[in-house]
Formats: structure tokens, sequence, C-alpha cells
């Protein structure tokens, strides 16, 4: 056989190995779709959760903030009510 001859073989049997669409759905096909299905169910399910999970966080993070915030007024006001208190007892009495 010769080179030639041997590129003709390979161009024959290439012309006769198309994609051939096969339209039978067998079990394998729909066990697939359900698994597919069922993950993507499941991602969505642990998405939410987590999305969940941060809200709750957020809103606690929030409140202690403003908890703090609160705090730290308080321990203003004391500073302020300590030092006119220091202020007026400094000062020399006549």
């Amino acid at each position: 056989m010769t080179s030639d001859t041997h590129f003709q073989a390979m161009d024959r049997s290439q012309s006769r190995r198309r994609v051939v669409f096969n339209p039978e759905i067998n079990l394998g096909h729909i066990l697939q779709v359900i698994a597919f299905l069922a993950a993507a169910f499941v991602a969505y399910g642990a998405l939410d959760k987590r999305v969940t999970i941060t809200e709750v966080q957020m809103t606690t993070a929030a409140e202690r903030y403003n908890e703090l915030k609160s705090d730290i007024r308080d321990v203003q006001r004391s500073i302020n009510e300590l030092n006119r208190q220091l202020a007026v007892n400094s000062t020399p009495k006549k």
C-alpha cells in the first residue's frame, strides 16, 4: 500500500465516522438529569443557608457596635463629669 492509497483509505474511513445524534432516552440519561437537579438543589440550599448565617452575623455585629458606641459615650460623660468636679474642687477658695 502506497502512502497515497493509505491517505485515501483514511479519508474514506474518516468521512464515514460522522457524529450521529441518537434520539433515544434510556435510564442512564434519566438518572443523570435527576442527579444534576439534586446537586443543583443541594448547592442552592447550602448557599441560602450560608447567606442567612452571614446576615445573622452582620446583625449581631451591628448590635455590638451600637452597644460599644453607647458604652463609649457613657465613659466620655463620666470623664467629663469627673473633670468638672476636679475643676470645681481645685479652684482656690477665698
